[in-house]
């Protein structure tokens, strides 16, 4: 099932959440998950305790999470109150990857926070955390970032953009990474720019294909319907733009070849959902839980107001 967790005080999985869900047995999945999330489209995304809660939440927006954001708090407040990121495809596959990627602050709402894409990147624990936030922006990260805590608060605050994106680098534990020191009691943080990025990161890169691209997922559960939220299928990647009807009570089969016609004649069968590996292990992450509870006490009384 898609939406499934126990119930808490604010509410469960999904309470609050605005866009299309796959019935696919993977998304949404787990306590909190999408929690008062605005994203436009999840196929096989968003699972894990406190996965893609508030994401996009108050303003902002995350437009598809596509075999993405697995483990606890992954992709959690990313584009939290007016930020922006695009397609998030086969990335931010571990536990706290992605949390608060391209996000503004209560204070400081349609901060400009952009980032234009995550396509397999950001696999690793914590890592790209606080990326491209508060009011910074990064174009396409693609195949980057691949390793626990990389480019942690790369293109992070106001006038702080990375145009050429990064690609192909990046990919070693704590690599263009956010580094900070208390000094005289202050916190002073050198954060990776454009200019401080390996010589790798400018170099252009095409989109990989789907055979280089991670394939396990989370565990599948048995299917069922959620509410009033469309059925969708589980591996149509190639089918999920240039169908202005979406992609609803569709079969689960894969549908690469498949047009607007034709998914409006034959989705109409709903088929068992294959079992995928579990995600990673959680340990040795940075666990962001207590700010996630200060942002999710902020985004409940704004949502409920």
């Amino acid at each position: 099932m898609c939406c499934a967790g126990p119930l808490f005080y604010g509410g469960g999985p999904c309470k609050g959440y605005t866009g299309r869900v796959c019935k696919d047995g993977k998304s949404c999945f787990g306590e909190r998950a999408c929690l008062n999330a605005n994203i436009n489209m999840i196929v096989e995304g968003c699972s894990g305790e406190m996965s893609c809660m508030v994401a996009g939440f108050r303003g902002g927006v995350v437009e598809k999470v596509i075999k993405s954001c697995w483990g606890k708090e992954a992709c959690g407040a990313a584009a939290y109150v007016g930020g922006f990121v695009g397609t998030i495809l086969n990335s931010c596959q571990q536990d706290g990857a992605c949390w608060e990627a391209a996000a503004c602050t209560l204070s400081n709402p349609n901060c400009g926070s952009n980032i234009t894409e995550i396509t397999s990147s950001c696999n690793g624990r914590g890592t790209c955390f606080d990326t491209a936030s508060r009011g910074g922006a990064v174009d396409a990260i693609v195949n980057a970032c691949n390793a626990d805590s990389a480019c942690n608060g790369a293109g992070k605050g106001e006038g702080n953009t990375i145009p050429s994106g990064i690609k192909n680098c990046c990919n070693a534990e704590d690599e263009c990474d956010e580094e900070c020191e208390n000094t005289a009691g202050e916190r002073l943080c050198e954060t990776p720019t454009e200019a401080t990025l390996p010589e790798a990161c400018r170099s252009s890169l095409a989109s990989p294909t789907l055979s280089t691209m991670p394939t396990t997922s989370p565990v599948s559960q048995e299917s069922s319907s959620f509410g009033g939220i469309p059925k969708s299928c589980a591996d149509c990647l190639q089918a999920l733009t240039g169908i202005p009807s979406g992609i609803e009570d569709c079969c689960q089969t894969v549908c690469q070849s498949m047009n607007e016609t034709i998914l409006l004649n034959t989705c109409s069968k709903d088929e068992p959902t294959k079992s995928h590996a579990a995600p990673p292990s959680s340990a040795g992450y940075r666990n962001h839980s207590h700010l996630y509870f200060i942002k999710l006490i902020g985004a409940t009384l704004l949502w409920m107001a």
